[in-house]
């Protein structure tokens, strides 16, 4: 709708921050995610596996790196429902009834 007062016609182009670009954003972040959980578990049983053979000093370097392969499986789980959470509550409003957009609004010549 073209507003009042002014002759001309108007070109409604999408809003550029409308686009959902947050699905491939997250490809190289779930990449990263998958390659530190996998060395971690890799840790974990290389520890272990340590752990059993030789004994002694190697049992508190597993336990530590149990803990810090727990403590990242936290935090991701938790990245994770968050982002969920965000995008379960964002929703884009609708602009107000008769006002153009500011900035994707392009005003085409001639009159009717």
């Amino acid at each position: 709708m073209a507003p009042r007062g002014r002759g001309g016609r108007w070109v409604v182009v999408p809003e550029l921050h409308v686009v959902d670009r947050s699905r491939p954003a997250t490809r190289p972040l779930t990449r990263r995610r998958m390659r530190v959980g996998v060395l971690l578990g890799i840790g974990v049983v290389a520890t272990a596996v340590w752990a059993v053979t030789t004994g002694g000093a190697a049992l508190p370097v597993h336990v530590a790196v149990d803990a810090v392969c727990a403590i990242y499986v936290a935090l991701v789980y938790r990245a994770d429902r968050r982002s969920r959470e965000r995008r379960r509550k964002v929703h884009h409003m609708p602009r107000p009834y008769g006002e153009p957009p500011a900035l994707n609004v392009a005003e085409v010549g001639g009159r009717r």
